[in-house]
């Protein structure tokens, strides 16, 4: 985890902020003792969150797991199985060993043909049945964004004609 600036050169702001409360410390206020001091420090507090808001202050989480699923178009316009299942072959022996993969075939309806693992398949033949007539590019997106969490660098991998004649 760590934190990021969208405009650090607006970090240069504190200084002069450091330096009005040194003199609000050391000058004449009316308040006196404690009381002072607590004013000073919550004012010193305000300011300096007020510059880390505009200094567009946000943490970030490095994910290190990567988890990809693989859509694959199974309409009839997509004839050619073998160059998908030899493209998945190829762009999975890449992952590292904590990654994962899954397959997700869709034609009028979705199915999951490979489930998550962290093994490349030997030979991964793409053989659920569906109704291969229509192409529902929705449903396999829809199903491949149910098989991904929050908790690791998710990517869906499509791969079609683009010809869908069913869902949006």
């Amino acid at each position: 985890m760590g934190v990021q600036f969208n405009h650090p050169w607006l970090l240069l702001l504190v200084l002069p902020l450091a330096l009005l409360m040194v003199y609000a410390y050391k000058s004449d206020f009316r308040l006196a003792g404690r009381r002072k001091t607590w004013a000073i420090a919550i004012r010193s507090v305000i300011l300096l969150l007020l510059v880390l808001m505009l200094s567009g202050l946000h943490s970030y989480t490095v994910l290190h797991q990567k988890k990809v699923v693989y859509v694959v178009d199974r309409s009839m316009s997509m004839a050619d199985t073998e160059s998908a299942e030899a493209f998945i072959g190829q762009s999975a022996k890449g992952k590292e060993a904590k990654d994962t993969i899954a397959v997700v075939s869709t034609g009028l309806d979705a199915a999951v043909e490979q489930k998550e693992t962290r093994e490349v398949p030997g030979s991964l033949r793409l053989n659920a049945d569906l109704k291969r007539e229509y192409t529902n590019l929705e449903a396999g997106m829809t199903l491949a964004g149910s098989m991904l969490d929050g908790r690791s660098d998710s990517r869906i991998v499509l791969i079609t004609d683009g010809e869908e004649n069913v869902g949006s």
